[in-house]
């Protein structure tokens, strides 16, 4: 096709009457447009008042919330938790080649949960080689290194050893204690970890409509580092009190009277607790939940 043929073919185009619409045509569409406005109009006011009534009925129930069911010390909870996480997630990055800080251990591995054994548990003692109180070390050590603290964990099964007898548990746990610090100079706490023996009424607590596990710090009265350790359990005991006043952990001095395989190790290092969470008739979730705010409060104080 030339290019004098194009020129005809786009003049005939532009000058076709197609291309010029009547003026019943135009009057009709401006008239449908108009029409269409008006209910464009219409809709946009409809949600502007429902967006308005749906503000004020909100703002009713934020009021009766913070005066009939205690939103202010909810919201208050939850304001601390959110700024210790986002506080201690600022750190996460820069302590990613960090040396490890905190040391977590199980003298008695063992130490299970009623409510996780089910039938299994008939006859039979609160112990499992499977769902054990190293499923709450463990926990408690993930969430500790979210929070930007280094943290080591030993499981290490002291039934399986040679002639093993429950009442050599801390002598056998005193050497992972002794090798971990040993090898690890940067540690600047150690934690062996158990569960209570006491039953649910006395080892739960509720904080925002959920049960969550107590917390108890047991220490050594009976060597020179004690003084040290009972610091950092009132510290941590602060730490949580802050976060969650209604778990208030308790601290329990105990002297053996120099009985040096009752002294929890503790006379190893002088930050060494022993710490129980919760009891042998709590769940997993509600140990988790108490291992959790044991983290946030140990790494408030880690960093």
């Amino acid at each position: 096709m030339t290019r004098k043929n194009e020129e005809f073919i786009i003049n005939t185009l532009k000058h076709s009457p197609d291309m010029n619409p009547s003026i019943e045509f135009v009057n009709r569409t401006r008239q449908e447009l108009l029409h269409r406005a008006q209910n464009t109009n219409t809709n946009e006011n409809m949600f502007i008042k429902y967006l308005l009534r749906s503000g004020l009925v909100a703002a009713l129930m934020l009021v009766a919330w913070f005066t009939f069911f205690s939103g202010s010390q909810q919201l208050n909870t939850a304001i601390h938790a959110g700024l210790s996480i986002f506080t201690s997630r600022s750190s996460v990055i820069s302590n990613t080649n960090a040396k490890p800080v905190v040391f977590i251990y199980h003298t008695h591995n063992l130490e299970s949960f009623k409510p996780e054994l089910g039938s299994s548990l008939i006859g039979k003692s609160v112990e499992s080689r499977d769902i054990n109180i190293t499923r709450v070390g463990k926990y408690l050590s993930e969430k500790l290194e979210e929070f930007g603290v280094k943290t080591l964990v030993d499981q290490t099964d002291y039934t399986t050893k040679p002639n093993y007898n429950f009442s050599d548990s801390y002598q056998l746990s005193r050497t992972t204690v002794s090798s971990a610090l040993k090898t690890n100079p940067s540690l600047k706490m150690v934690f062996d970890v158990h569960r209570d023996s006491l039953t649910r009424d006395k080892t739960t607590t509720k904080i925002n409509g959920k049960d969550v596990a107590t917390i108890h710090f047991v220490i050594a009265s009976s060597n020179e580092k004690y003084k040290e350790n009972l610091k950092l359990a009132s510290e941590l005991k602060k730490q949580i009190e802050q976060l969650y006043p209604r778990l208030s952990p308790q601290i329990s001095l105990k002297n053996p009277a120099g009985d040096t395989s009752r002294s929890y190790n503790q006379e190893l290092f002088n930050h060494s607790l022993l710490i129980e969470i919760g009891g042998m008739e709590n769940s997993l979730q509600e140990e988790y939940r108490a291992a959790e705010i044991l983290a946030q409060a140990i790494s408030n104080i880690a960093r």
